[in-house]
């Protein structure tokens, strides 16, 4: 745990954030078991213990087993006593989700888009649904940590603007700061593929696990990276563009001037146009009944899924690769192609070590993660 000489306000928010997350990773700890694993005297811990009670962090939940003296008393998070907003922003829908701190779901909603909208007309809807949701649940300004934004787009993590979103048609576009001015609370603007792998990561099958790629198929197709327990993002914060990855050398004509891109032939507007439906519940409802086209052109999207992922085992070598967003309403029908794709195409070794898994929250996965976005700021403040 890194320190700084001299600033004993730092060190005490420093080790308060360290004994949250694992309070909040244990789920029921001792106060003896917090100093072993943290090195903490035991009046430190004492103390630090006692602050997050009296401000309703935690609580105390009842008695573990005994060691030989007194049984210990565990703690855990207290439900209900600070929450995360999250909003994932998209071309199609605005949804919102409240949480609290131990992750449960508090209330959601999402409404419908009209296309296309400006920067701050998004901004007017998430504060009229930020509104609704405070109205509808009770809970009090100074219970939020903050608001989380999930954005399709490349986020410039230096002025924390939407470089560029081509789905929203937007470049340059700034939230973060008129949301704060008319909320009055913490906003924080990130990548919806990298909200879908913290919400993975945070409440989903990646809880443990410190080397995972977690790739959202949706109308586009983005990943996030999860290396050696940190997020990885690349020098200039666009890591994890696997929906560009040329998976058919002579395939269709991509939005970046290649052919055949993974997105062109596996995401869903790229299913969609080659089959020649108006819309991929109707493509995904012909499919399961057998109608040839649609069944040729899922089964060519999870070839092309498992060529992808299988450059990725090689690549990185990841311990498991989670198919989340849309992907799970379709695994039952392409998962066991992607997964005999990787065994044929992946090097034996990396690929005898990786897990290839659907998605737990499929399309809530990025809204959820935008809500964790301020809780774990709470709980991981140096994190990236």
């Amino acid at each position: 745990m890194a320190k700084r000489t001299g600033n004993s306000r730092y060190l005490r928010e420093m080790n308060q954030a360290l004994l949250l997350d694992l309070i909040r990773v244990r789920e029921g700890v001792s106060r003896i078991a917090l100093a072993e694993e943290t090195g903490l005297s035991a009046t430190a811990i004492g103390a630090i213990v006692k602050g997050l009670l009296e401000e309703g962090f935690i609580h105390e939940t009842g008695e573990g087993e005994s060691s030989g003296g007194r049984k210990p008393v565990l703690l855990q998070l207290k439900p209900a006593s600070r929450f995360g907003i999250g909003v994932d922003v998209d071309v199609r829908f605005l949804y919102i989700s409240i949480l609290d701190h131990t992750g449960k779901v508090r209330w959601q909603k999402r409404q419908a888009g009209d296309g296309r909208v400006s920067p701050m007309e998004t901004v007017k809807r998430i504060v009229e649904l930020v509104g609704e949701g405070l109205r509808h649940t009770g809970i009090q300004n100074e219970q939020i940590l903050g608001i989380g934004i999930s954005v399709p787009g490349l986020v410039d993590r230096r002025t924390h603007a939407i470089a560029f979103s081509p789905n929203l048609s937007w470049q340059d576009a700034i939230l973060r700061e008129p949301l704060e001015e008319l909320l009055e609370i913490p906003v924080y603007v990130e990548n919806e593929s990298v909200c879908s792998t913290l919400c993975e990561l945070w409440m989903g099958s990646c809880r443990q696990v410190e080397d995972f790629v977690h790739i959202n198929i949706d109308t586009g197709i983005g990943a996030g990276l999860f290396l050696k327990g940190s997020l990885y993002r690349g020098t200039a914060g666009s890591a994890g563009e696997v929906g560009h990855i040329i998976v058919e050398d002579d395939g269709p004509l991509c939005t970046c001037g290649s052919h055949g891109c993974l997105e062109t032939l596996a995401s869903l507007d790229g299913m969609v146009r080659q089959a020649g439906t108006a819309t991929f519940e109707e493509f995904l409802q012909l499919a399961r009944g057998g109608d040839r086209t649609c069944v040729a052109v899922l089964e060519r999207a999870s070839r092309s899924l498992g060529r992808a992922v299988s450059m990725l085992v090689n690549t990185l070598n990841p311990n498991r690769i989670v198919l989340g967003k849309r992907f799970p309403e379709y695994a039952d029908l392409a998962l066991h192609t992607v997964r005999n794709e990787v065994s044929r195409q992946a090097l034996k070794w990396p690929a005898s070590h990786v897990e290839v898994v659907p998605g737990s929250f499929g399309e809530e996965s990025s809204t959820y993660g935008a809500a964790i976005l301020p809780i774990r700021q709470l709980m991981q403040p140096q994190t990236g």
